[in-house]
């Protein structure tokens, strides 16, 4: 059965491509089609918009991605909507597509879902701990993790696991950021708002460092200004701080970073405050 609605589904995919330049709703979309009930209608409906964000290259908003398969018939409009409004929590099947995240990564982003960014106050102990786990992140992969209950971290450091928030040149301007996220979420994005990152792309080796750790100021304005830590696994990045594991890149930026630490306080202060996080990534 999944299989038929797979094969109908790319039928209708080509079929809303050859008949968008003539009608909005002038496609019939077929007998079989309309006399399965509604739920099945609405899973092809879903399957079709599923292929549609994989096959989507360069991405620029879910709207004009889904955009065509609304063309089909009223009910396909319909239905695409409610995709975009109800179908895009995080690891919903059409999120998880629109983010890059496939059978073959599915198991890293299960770890990485199941992952806890971890505040320490203290070093020496664990008084005032505080954990935020990723799978509570309503906006994972889009805008920068809360450390509202982080002291005044957030008035020197942002901390995202969106690509997007990192290479924003204009907000965060007075700001040290740090990105933790996919290979495969970079990827997914190389050709529009992740171009900064093509150059690493060809020895970042998802299987060995599937998760991928980077560093920039904002105020600097071009963007392959960037440090990066792409060769540990998700064990190696969980037994480390956030500061230690780009000490362990070796550098020249992290180099120049810890010179800078001793001689400017701002600089100190980034630092001591990336000694007090970690992100620890759990198996399933």
């Amino acid at each position: 059965m999944i299989k038929k609605f797979k094969l109908m589904s790319s039928s209708f995919l080509m079929a809303v491509t050859l008949a968008a330049p003539f009608s909005s709703h002038a496609m019939d979309t077929g007998t079989e089609f309309n006399e399965m009930n509604s739920d099945a209608r609405k899973l092809i409906v879903k399957q079709a918009a599923v292929e549609k964000c994989l096959e989507e290259k360069n991405p620029v908003t879910l709207n004009i991605t889904l955009r065509d398969l609304a063309l089909v018939s009223r009910e396909w409009k319909d239905t695409v909507v409610d995709i975009i409004k109800t179908n895009m929590q995080v690891g919903q099947p059409i999120w998880k597509a629109w983010h890059g995240i496939t059978p073959k990564n599915e198991t890293v982003f299960q770890q990485f879902l199941n992952g806890t960014l971890v505040f320490r106050p203290n070093l020496a102990s664990d008084e005032g701990k505080i954990s935020l786990k990723i799978s509570d992140i309503t906006t994972l992969f889009k805008g920068p993790l809360d450390l509202s209950k982080c002291g005044d971290v957030a008035q020197k450091l942002v901390i995202t696991t969106d690509p997007s928030v990192f290479l924003d040149k204009d907000k965060y301007e007075d700001k040290f950021l740090i990105l933790v996220t996919m290979r495969s979420l970079i990827e997914k994005k190389i050709n529009s708002t992740a171009s900064p990152f093509e150059p690493i792309m060809k020895d970042w080796n998802e299987d060995i460092a599937p998760v991928g750790i980077f560093g920039r100021w904002g105020m600097w304005t071009i963007l392959s200004w960037q440090d990066h830590h792409t060769t540990a696994n998700l064990d190696d990045i969980s037994s480390k701080n956030l500061y230690d594991n780009w000490q362990a890149t070796g550098s020249d930026a992290w180099l120049l970073f810890d010179g800078l630490a001793s001689v400017l306080p701002r600089v100190g202060l980034v630092r001591a405050d990336a000694k007090n996080f970690m992100f620890i990534f759990k198996p399933k």
